[in-house]
């Protein structure tokens, strides 16, 4: 029944009451008999009809979530008016606009529409212009989020499913305009605007450089100024989460607030005001720092712990933290595919879990050595917690971390309170400069910290394939070491044994298999061709531009080389050859396969005694000609061609393929090519 009724366009509204009401009166049936304290049996058939309700009521939570983002987008340009939902982006060659579209102008008049999309608009002065004040009026086609359809590649399109874009447009010079509003903006927008004056008021105190962006990711999330090499810095120091404005600093936070009121107020009495207290300044924080989803999903946590605390004046648990899951999946389904939010209750589960158990097995009894003991327990418990998931996400193990987590959580802490201090001395500009200048000394402290992590031996093991068998085991072997319930050391440890065979066997089986298939690989990618030869996982080409290695080789081609356990391959931006591959004027001789790449005009106008016996021609953007030209040089058996040539060029060529009887292949559209010679 929950599938018709989600499958139902027409009248889904009507009935999408029944599958919500069937899960409460089956929950309401099952209390029904647990308030009637029935047998063990009967509660434990609570247990189970409470977790089917629940279960169902999240599946059609989300059923609706998912139906709510998708929309039937015009295949032609439209004019549209949005609202600016976060601040303008700068990118390479673009202004990036998160807007809501909120009306079409059509032929059918005007329509509500009321859908997430990312505008790029061209980076004139115009665009440099555009203010979170401001209302958008732009001429452009929104097109739905798609993939390239390139082997192992990231999914942006579900990603931005889940963030509830709709669609992607661009606007030109000349079909966008911005009108200024004089009235008050969304509540989003008002934060962000204290945000920006928050901004401003650190580059008057003198913060410049990797000092600024780390102060403002560090302290109200903003990490547009962050360069790249701080960020890796940072990552293969394994202290990324200190600049990912979310449950560690809210934690940190809290932790001052709580500390700080204990001096002021000591009686016992006062500690439900004082969680009070401390939620409300939680949540002016989170309006400081712009009201990013990743700080709102964190101070909703720690409210929903600290109220359940409040109310059982006990430690959090681990029903609590799952409590607090529940309630905020039910508000927005799609948090359970956003990693931080995954990380953070992952990083609370294991301090719950792990922190007793360790603090059984070792105990110190000098103060300042347990109060050190401690922090390092909860960062040990964090970082097991969340492990798996990190490497099954990122595949890299930062191996210092562990050692220099502490410092550096406790530098985050110390910068996050001068910044607070710092920022409320504004009616003493001596005082403040003495405040900023501290907190700057923390903040080149801090980089330097993470600095040093990167420029250390073995800082960081990379390209790390976990699987999702890996972090199923992962979890089940720290329960087993964390369960209080089962304590049957024989039962224990044969479940340890069965899951340790399972992995082994596992792995034997995909490593006995051939690492890879498909050893030619044609990616389809906007910008330039790409060919990947594969020789074996030790030895492999890619036949791209010189110029464009770096992120785009990473984003495009680095989930199949990790999924297939691939080392780093060699570069053919020029003329190339060994024993196994031959390539010159991009015309590519692999295991008997010869592939050749046009992506500019000189094979035009030339003609040759002999053709050339060409396996695959790969067409790119840059070559102007036709077909038939490339026929005086070459005998094609397959054509194979990139969609950014355009939806002129490449109908023009489909078509030519038709006439001359040429098998075609059109990447983006048919996706990547895949070759198994």
């Amino acid at each position: 029944m929950l599938g018709i009724c989600a499958g139902n366009e027409s009248g889904s509204g009507e009935k999408a009451w029944i599958p919500l009401s069937l899960c409460f009166l089956f929950a309401a049936f099952s209390f029904a008999f647990h308030a009637c304290k029935f047998s063990y049996a009967r509660r434990h058939f609570f247990g189970m009809a409470a977790f089917s309700a629940f279960f169902f009521l999240g599946q059609y939570s989300a059923i609706v979530s998912l139906r709510s983002v998708d929309y039937p987008w015009s295949e032609e340009a439209k004019v549209y008016s949005a609202v600016l939902l976060d601040a303008p982006e700068e990118k390479e060659h673009s202004m990036l606009c998160r807007v809501l579209v909120t009306h079409v102008y059509d032929s059918l008049g005007l329509r509500p529409v009321n859908r997430k999309v990312l505008l790029y608009v061209p980076k004139d002065s115009a665009g440099r212009k555009i203010g979170l004040k401001d209302d958008l009026l732009f001429h452009g086609r929104v097109a739905s989020p798609s993939n390239n359809g390139n082997p192992d590649e990231f999914d942006y399109a579900g990603y931005l499913k889940h963030k509830r874009v709709s669609g992607i447009a661009f606007a030109g010079a000349g079909h966008w305009a911005a009108e200024r509003r004089e009235s008050i903006g969304t509540l989003k927008q008002e934060a962000l605007l204290l945000r920006g004056k928050i901004l401003e008021q650190y580059r008057k105190l003198g913060f410049t450089g990797d000092e600024y962006s780390v102060l403002s990711a560090l302290t109200v999330g903003y990490k547009e100024d962050l360069s790249e090499d701080m960020q890796h810095a940072y990552a293969v120091a394994g202290a990324s989460h200190v600049l990912a404005l979310s449950g560690l600093n809210i934690g940190l936070l809290g932790a001052f607030l709580y500390f700080v009121l204990d001096l002021l107020f000591r009686w016992k009495g006062f500690r439900v005001p004082k969680s009070l207290v401390v939620l409300v300044c939680l949540w002016a924080f989170s309006f400081i720092t712009g009201l990013s989803p990743s700080v709102v999903r964190a101070v909703v946590m720690f409210s929903l712990l600290l109220l359940a605390r409040m109310v059982s004046m006990q430690s959090i648990t681990l029903n609590t933290v799952c409590l607090a899951a529940f309630l905020m999946l039910l508000w927005e389904p799609f948090y359970l595919y956003d990693i931080s939010f995954q990380l953070s209750y992952l990083a609370v589960a294991g301090i719950v879990l792990v922190v007793p158990w360790l603090n059984r097995k070792i105990v110190v009894k000098n103060r300042v050595l347990n109060y050190l003991w401690q922090l390092t327990a909860v960062s040990i418990a964090a970082q097991l917690g969340t492990l798996p998931v990190i490497l099954y996400n990122f595949s890299s193990l930062p191996l210092y971390s562990l050692l220099f987590n502490v410092p550096v959580v406790m530098l985050a802490y110390t910068i996050l309170v001068s910044a607070i201090v710092m920022l409320a001395l504004f009616f003493f500009a001596p005082l403040q400069h003495f405040a900023a200048l501290l907190t700057g000394w923390q903040v080149k402290a801090l980089n330097s910290i993470a600095r040093l992590v990167e420029s250390m031996p073995f800082a960081s093991l990379d390209n790390l394939y976990f699987h999702w068998a890996d972090v199923a085991a992962f979890y089940l072997l720290l329960l087993l070491f964390v369960l209080h319930s089962l304590r049957w050391v024989r039962v224990r440890c044969w479940m340890w044994g069965g899951i340790v065979c399972f992995l082994c066997v596992f792995h034997v089986a995909e490593r006995s298999a051939p690492a890879v298939k498909s050893p030619l690989a044609v990616f389809y990618n906007s910008s330039f061709p790409l060919v990947h030869f594969v020789h074996s996982e030790q030895l492999s080409y890619l036949q791209m531009p010189s110029d464009a290695v770096g992120k785009s080789r990473d984003y495009l081609v680095a989930g199949f080389m990790r999924k297939h356990r691939l080392e780093d391959s060699k570069l053919l931006s020029g003329d190339y050859a060994d024993r196994h591959l031959w390539s010159r004027n991009g015309i590519t001789s692999f295991e008997g396969c010869t592939v050749c790449v046009v992506s500019d005009n000189r094979w035009r106008n030339k003609t040759a005694s002999l053709p050339l016996e060409i396996d695959y021609l790969y067409i790119s953007r840059g070559y102007w000609g036709t077909l038939a030209e490339l026929q005086n040089l070459f005998r094609v058996k397959k054509v194979v061609l990139n969609k950014s040539l355009g939806r002129y060029r490449l109908n023009k060529l489909q078509d030519e393929c038709r006439e001359l009887g040429l098998e075609c292949v059109s990447l983006g559209e048919d996706g990547a090519l895949l070759v198994n010679i």
